[in-house]
């Protein structure tokens, strides 16, 4: 299985601590982790596989960005960037709030939590390898049918004139002599 970068978004340092440990049993992870979700947008162009975001980024700073906030710009900045929101609260509002904003999930901070977001993971992961096998198949197959319809032309230009126009000598026929040229 390919290495699968994951930032982690948390501004509680204890969790963040917590998440990266029960998060590196598996093998296959590279974690970064980030208090703040300045720093993680900073960090965007090295197209994390997936984002683990915190939903209230603010206790350690009263004014930084809100994890819907973060979510909206990653969204706009990686596109194809999958997100994992966190949070402590069962809101439901929240939990549409946060999908509608392009979450592929919305995680509550429980004793399940973990198991959830690596279950999460997993599925994205699983997703971008099915999606990067189709489209190398689409390519092949687009390949495939322009030889083909070279082949086909080939064919029928051949069916109407044998030397294809002139192009090769006709069956039988010798070729044109090569004339030298003299080396002085």
């Amino acid at each position: 299985m390919a290495n699968t970068l994951i930032y982690l978004v948390d501004d509680d340092d204890l969790y963040l601590k917590t998440a990266v440990h029960n998060l590196s049993q598996n093998k296959s992870f590279t974690i970064k982790t980030f208090t703040t979700g300045e720093d993680v947008l900073k960090a965007l162009s090295k197209k994390p596989d997936v984002i683990i975001l915190d939903y209230f980024l603010d206790s350690e700073k009263p004014n930084a960005m809100s994890g819907i906030k973060v979510l909206q710009e990653i969204k706009q900045i990686a596109p194809d960037v999958e997100v994992i929101m966190l949070s402590g609260q069962e809101d439901i509002d929240v939990a549409v709030n946060s999908v509608k904003y392009g979450a592929v999930d919305y995680v509550v901070k429980n004793k399940s939590a973990f198991i959830r977001v690596q279950n999460d993971i997993k599925r994205v992961t699983k997703t971008k390898a099915k999606d990067k096998d189709q489209e190398s198949f689409k390519k092949f197959a687009r390949t495939m049918i322009i030889f083909l319809i070279f082949l086909v032309i080939f064919l029928i230009l051949y069916l109407i004139d044998e030397t294809l126009f002139g192009l090769i000598p006709s069956p039988g026929e010798a070729p044109p002599p090569v004339e030298e040229i003299p080396l002085h």
